[in-house]
């Protein structure tokens, strides 16, 4: 018979004070404070934790109220109260209440604290329950960061920033010599955004996200120069992206949007400057209007290959789509070690036509259909040697879409695994059509395998 288990027993406080503190560091700070009631060993433990998160959680009875200067004044002076309590180093600060954004003051008060505090990761999160888009044609309300991030904080490792507005000429973080990971979403530059591109110059960045960031009306021109960069986000508008000197760059996802009014012509240099820096790159995902801006550049230069992309992910293609189509069996056709593929389709009545897109983005654009024909004869012989599995979602049996699978399974002689997620609008009677198109498709491999889910 097992023993009784001893009653009286204070066991957390026997803990080791590390265990102690990697526990308080796992709550919220709210009830990491709390914790100073289980004993006199945790009594003001909190105060020790490097880690200081200020989030909804930290101030859940404040709403946008009647009285919401009386509930932002007992924010503050509680906040106040945590930091003024706190003892030890503090590695990092998150500061993620939009509520602030309409009180500038209060968060200067704060970024004057932490210039003594030497903190290693700044976080500052204004962003309200509604995202809003990039380059709006009215200015939209957002916290206007002090310059003295720049120059207070230059030995910064990470610093996340959300809905905020930068306001400095030229727009620059070659400042932070220690930055390891930059995230942007929701920033607006500016102050001399139209006329010197964003630079980037950070020797030690190893990720860098650039999220709807833009000027307030224009599209920016970013050169990025991070010898260290190895994984890079980008969603949002941009003129030109110049990945000047990133030789380490394994992970790239490239989200290219076009505004409604966009009539710039970009030419083949600018999607060199892109290509360019992909030359390291593992795995590879695009999506948005790449394809489009992928199939205006390349008129009249051949780009080099992808040799070490091993995964792509194609999102938002549209099979009936000329220009996509050619840009998807561009890439696939310029990474030769291509292992893994992933196909994402876009449902047509979210297209846009091939008219209208190329209306957007002007007569340049347009894809003749001699360079069309000439891409599928070059893929009718095409063999991809190194791919092994297969992933394509969303499928409704087009005929497009039922000819590019035909064209994979013929085209991939290794290819051990083939995963098709059929659209869950399609009826039983649909779906056993696909089926039966399915097992007549001739394939190149013997181990091929065709999952349906």
């Amino acid at each position: 018979m097992a023993k009784r288990m001893e009653t009286g027993v204070d066991r957390i406080s026997s803990l080791p004070d590390n265990v102690r503190e990697e526990i308080l560091m796992l709550l919220p700070l709210r009830d990491a404070a709390k914790a100073s009631l289980l004993s006199t060993k945790w009594r003001n433990l909190w105060a020790n934790i490097p880690c200081l998160v200020f989030d909804r959680s930290f101030c859940p009875m404040v709403r946008v109220c009647q009285h919401q200067d009386a509930a932002i004044g007992k924010l503050m002076l509680n906040l106040c109260t945590v930091l003024f309590l706190h003892r030890g180093p503090l590695r990092e600060f998150s500061l993620s209440l939009p509520l602030l954004r309409s009180f500038p003051d209060h968060i200067e008060r704060i970024l004057v604290f932490l210039q003594e505090k030497q903190i290693d990761g700044l976080t500052i999160t204004l962003e309200s329950q509604y995202r809003f888009p990039c380059f709006p044609s009215y200015k939209i309300e957002c916290y206007q960061l002090p310059r003295r991030v720049f120059s207070s904080f230059s030995r910064l490792k990470t610093l996340r920033l959300c809905c905020c507005e930068i306001k400095t000429s030229p727009v620059s973080f070659d400042g932070f010599r220690m930055l390891t990971v930059l995230e942007l979403r929701n920033v607006i530059f500016s102050d001399g955004y139209s006329s010197t591109p964003w630079s980037f110059k950070c020797p030690l960045l190893s990720a860098l996200t650039l999220d709807d960031c833009g000027g307030l009306f224009e599209e920016p021109d970013i050169v990025i120069e991070a010898p260290k960069l190895s994984n890079f986000r980008f969603v949002g508008k941009f003129s030109s992206l110049h990945l000047k000197h990133t030789p380490l760059l394994k992970t790239a996802i490239l989200n290219k949007q076009f505004p409604p009014t966009e009539h710039k012509k970009d030419g083949p240099s600018k999607v060199l400057q892109i290509w360019g820096g992909l030359a390291a790159v593992e795995s590879l995902s695009v999506s948005g209007h790449f394809y489009q801006y992928l199939a205006r550049g390349n008129q009249a230069i051949d780009l080099s290959p992808l040799e070490m992309v091993t995964h792509m992910t194609l999102d938002e293609l549209w099979f009936s789509g000329r220009i996509c189509m050619w840009s998807a069996l561009y890439m696939i056709m310029k990474a030769p070690n291509l292992q893994r593929l992933t196909i994402s389709t876009k449902k047509k009545l979210k297209q846009m036509s091939d008219t209208s897109t190329s209306a957007a983005l002007g007569p340049s654009s347009e894809l003749d259909n001699g360079r069309f024909r000439d891409m599928i004869v070059r893929a009718f012989g095409y063999r991809m040697g190194q791919l092994k599995r297969v992933e394509v979602k969303r499928v409704d049996g087009a005929k497009p879409e039922m000819n590019y699978i035909r064209w994979l399974l013929n085209s991939s002689p290794v290819l051990a695994k083939m995963e098709i997620q059929l659209s869950p609008e399609l009826s039983a009677a649909e779906k056993m059509l696909i089926l039966t198109a399915l097992n007549g498709f001739e394939r190149i491999s013997a181990k091929a395998r065709i999952i349906i889910t």
